[in-house]
C-alpha cells in the first residue's frame, strides 16, 4: 500500500499517529517514517498493518522481498548442490 492509502485508512478509523504511538509504545514520528518509508521496522509495520486490519505483507511488501529472493537463491544453491553431487 501506498503510504497515502495507509494515512486514510488510519483516518477512516479516526487512528493518528499519536494514537498509534500511545497504543503501541513507538514514537509518534518513528511510525511516520515508517509509514512514508523514510525508515523500516517490521515491529512498526506490523502495529500499523493491525491497526488498519491488513496483512502487515499487504501493506508493506517490500519488508519481504529480500526474504523472497534469499528463499529463491537457496533453492537454487541447493538444487545445483543436488547436479553437482551426482
Amino acid at each position: 500500500m501506498e503510504s497515502a492509502e495507509i494515512k486514510a485508512e488510519l483516518q477512516a478509523l479516526d487512528i493518528t499517529y499519536s494514537i498509534l504511538a500511545d497504543a503501541s509504545g513507538f514514537n509518534r514520528s518513528y511510525i511516520g517514517a515508517v509509514i512514508t518509508r523514510h525508515s523500516t521496522s517490521l515491529p512498526v509495520a506490523k502495529v500499523v498493518a493491525k491497526a488498519i486490519s491488513k496483512p502487515v505483507r499487504q501493506v508493506f511488501p517490500e519488508l519481504f522481498k529480500r526474504e523472497e529472493k534469499q528463499q529463491k537463491r537457496d533453492s537454487q544453491v541447493d538444487a545445483l548442490r543436488q547436479r553437482l553431487a551426482s
